[in-house]
């Protein structure tokens, strides 16, 4: 008889907003306290949990929970696609798009879209000076790339279930509060009062928070499809179609008599 693992959704997401909350926590703490008491050690802690770094914990749970949501949507389209569902290639698309973001959220490669964004403001006659919010130019090129995004989806988005759609896209709604609007907030507040003060700080918790938030949300309305569509998902270790006989020295060996 195959052996059974079930998997509470709800637990896991309880214990990633947890994990989430208490990264927040953590960095607004260590950013309050770095500036009064700036010893090495300090300093060293608070950039471990510094919610604008990298190759610190913050961007690599935030990569990790971007992965998962990747390995979700992995698992959705290998079984749109043995459904032979006209889906499915979005699926695939959607799971090379979290990998991508993953990586991305890991090692910060979005900045390098700056030269794109500051030649996009150029074209309407703005420059970063002329408009704060700009600040960081990469979100010119980011807003073009999300609204060419969201017109590519518009007819995998209106084909899924109201339900499904509707959760998916108030998950990237909310992630996109974070990872584009606030980055427009603070390039504007950056401009006026620059970084090395806790409103920044508090303005990076609530970007990242809403980005977190997002892709827990995502998590969630995936698992949700699963359970809906795929209640339950049998995992076969051996070749396709063949009995699996036993070798004999699989065979764990009992007590000696």
């Amino acid at each position: 008889m195959p052996e059974r693992i079930s998997l509470s959704s709800r637990l896991l997401l309880r214990l990633t907003c947890a994990a989430a909350g208490g990264l927040l926590l953590v960095h607004v703490l260590t950013q309050w306290f770095l500036p009064l008491h700036p010893s090495p050690a300090m300093q060293a802690l608070a950039a471990l949990f510094d919610l604008d770094g990298e190759y610190n914990i913050a961007a690599a749970f935030s990569g990790l929970i971007l992965l998962a949501t990747a390995a979700l949507l992995l698992l959705i389209a290998v079984l749109e696609t043995r459904a032979a569902s006209v889906q499915r290639a979005w699926w695939w698309v959607l799971c090379g798009g979290f990998v991508l973001m993953a990586w991305d959220e890991m090692f910060k490669l979005h900045e390098n879209l700056g030269v794109i964004g500051t030649r996009l403001l150029s074209w309407v006659g703005l420059t970063s000076a002329e408009a704060p919010m700009f600040t960081f130019p990469w979100t010119a090129a980011g807003l073009v790339i999300v609204l060419g995004l969201l017109a590519a989806f518009l007819p995998f988005l209106l084909r899924l279930p109201t339900g499904d759609r509707r959760r998916l896209l108030f998950a990237g709604a909310v992630y996109l509060a974070g990872a584009l609007e606030m980055d427009l907030v603070n390039g504007w507040y950056t401009a006026l009062h620059g970084m090395e003060n806790l409103t920044y700080a508090l303005l990076v918790a609530l970007e990242e928070g809403l980005e977190m938030a997002g892709v827990i949300l995502m998590i969630a309305a995936l698992l949700r499809i699963l359970a809906v569509k795929y209640p339950a998902v049998m995992l076969v270790f051996g070749e396709s179609g063949t009995t699996n006989k036993k070798d004999p020295g699989d065979t764990v060996p009992g007590p000696e008599s």
